[in-house]
């Protein structure tokens, strides 16, 4: 199957922990989706640099892009808004390599998924 349409899904399965609104993810949904999908589009998109970075696994790289968000909400200077963080699972769901930018590794910055809309 590829890889794009398990990032499909992933960002389907975000869903099941999404806030009462429809257009927003709380926290635990996006550090659960986000991880994934940009994980799974390295591993697809830069096997090489994935493998150099990660060594080919899969949890060190959720653990290395969850860190700085983690980080940064807890430093207590993030007011997280789930509607800007389900429009990246969103957007980061349906990239492909050929979408992608190289080096485009900040895909959801954390400035992005902090403050009001």
């Amino acid at each position: 199957m590829p890889r794009v349409l398990i990032v499909a899904a992933l960002a389907v399965a975000c869903g099941a922990d999404k806030a009462e609104d429809a257009s927003s993810v709380s926290l635990e949904g996006y550090l659960s989706g986000y991880p994934e999908q940009y994980c799974a589009l390295q591993a697809e998109c830069y096997p090489e640099r994935y493998r150099d970075l990660f060594d080919n696994d899969d949890a060190a790289c959720i653990e290395t892009t969850i860190g700085p968000v983690e980080r940064k909400v807890s430093a207590d200077d993030c007011d997280f808004n789930g509607a800007r963080a389900q429009e990246c699972l969103d957007y980061i769901s349906v990239l492909d390599c050929a979408a992608w930018a190289a080096g485009e590794d900040d895909v959801c910055a954390v400035s992005v998924i902090c403050g009001a809309d």
